[in-house]
């Protein structure tokens, strides 16, 4: 569906050019205060805590290294904002580097446990003697963990926020290479998390798997004795990388919302020279470091509206392609018609099995969801807002 946008930004402009402005705008509204948000602030907790873990023993246990592990994550996320001002080339090598760290930093996971489960055949846990005990069959709570882990496979998506970088664009090239793009980074991630999982599972007993608060970190500490400081310095720099590349591409959502009048105007500005989206960035940085010195996040929240704004996307398939009609007939050709009635069949199951498990996170979702529409039309539509953000909004 993103090559039919181009430029794209992934399903922002989907749902405006099929659903129209007010669903858009309400999407990139709770993107804005809570989903990038909350989802930055975690994964930038998340690096201070492992990367503290080496010199402080224990570090997610203990309240007192709190203050420590907040002042770092902001560290942390001002710095990433930084590289990304400065140059995208920069911040796409640092990408690239980090991406390989991760990758070799999984490897080695793989390896340890798959040599581990070949000398002891899984004695040791006993894990994979009875592999389903003590898990639960109730569809709902099924589906709260595929919510639970879906975040892990969303980076495919964000090949489609970032063709405002593209220069020169060859759709023909383009189309051959997204979708190679989409599907290995799909197949990889599931091959190297099942393999990881099973790792994990060859060391651990499920009573640790559960129980410890950075199972890597357990990991470490029974097969690499004094060397365990490894695999949380490993893991440090794989959410550094992950919050790289949160930055790089939602600091295009907002730019191009604002470039829609859906956002203030000043966050469609770019640099001169560096041709980042600077104010866009520095916003987001903003709210990403006020988020991290909350007690609550509102995280729990994200998946819901993550899996809501699939729906809306994948039931405007059909109504998209059909106002390209010149890409109809390649599209189909590419794309067997089984995968999309699929997706539609998974993404009705993942709303709706959470809703009965969880129905009120599930309807504050779906309020939260509604909640910017009421605001698109007072601000935007009938321009009832105040001179002062009307002026924000470049609406004067």
């Amino acid at each position: 569906i993103g090559f039919l946008l181009i430029p794209s930004t992934g399903e922002y402009m989907i749902i405006k050019q099929t659903l129209g402005s007010p669903l858009a705008f309400s999407i990139v509204w709770l993107k804005l205060i809570i989903v990038i948000p909350c989802s930055s602030a975690i994964t930038a907790l998340t690096f201070s805590a492992y990367a503290i873990e080496p010199f402080f023993r224990d570090c997610f246990e203990r309240d007192d290294l709190e203050a420590p592990r907040k002042i770092l994550a902001a560290f942390t996320l001002c710095f990433i904002t930084y590289v990304n001002v400065m140059s995208a080339k920069v911040a796409a090598r640092v990408q690239n580097v980090f991406t390989v760290g991760k990758t070799l930093a999984l490897v080695m996971i793989i390896i340890t446990g798959l040599v581990r489960l070949a000398r002891d055949k899984g004695s040791s846990t006993n894990n994979f003697d009875e592999p389903f005990d003590g898990t639960t069959s109730v569809i709902g709570r099924i589906g709260l963990a595929f919510q639970a882990g879906l975040w892990a496979f969303e980076g495919c998506c964000f090949n489609f926020f970032l063709t405002y970088e593209l220069v020169n664009v060859n759709l023909v090239v383009l189309y051959r290479n997204m979708p190679l793009a989409v599907l290995g980074s799909i197949s990889g991630v599931t091959a190297i998390y099942f393999l990881v999982n099973i790792a994990y599972f060859a060391v651990l007993t499920s009573d640790e798997v559960k129980e410890s608060p950075a199972t890597g970190v357990a990991f470490a500490a029974k097969m690499y004795g004094s060397f365990d400081w490894i695999i949380p310095v490993c893991v440090a720099c794989s959410v550094f990388g992950s919050q790289n590349a949160s930055t790089f591409t939602s600091g295009r959502i907002f730019f191009a919302a604002a470039r829609e009048g859906h956002l203030p105007s000043f966050l469609a500005m770019i640099h001169r020279t560096k041709r980042t989206p600077v104010p866009s960035l520095l916003f987001q940085v903003s709210m990403n470091i006020f988020y991290c010195f909350e007690k609550k996040c509102a995280l729990t929240w994200s998946g819901y509206f993550r899996i809501s704004i699939w729906q809306f996307v994948q039931r405007n398939h059909n109504m998209l392609v059909r106002s390209h009609p010149s890409t109809l007939r390649f599209l189909y050709s590419q794309l067997p018609i089984l995968v999309p009635v699929l997706f539609f069949l998974m993404s009705v199951y993942l709303a709706l099995s959470p809703a009965v498990s969880a129905p009120m996170e599930s309807l504050w979702s779906f309020l939260l969801l509604m909640s910017g529409i009421p605001v698109y039309y007072v601000l935007i539509h009938w321009k009832l807002a105040p001179k002062c953000i009307s002026r924000m909004l470049g609406k004067e």
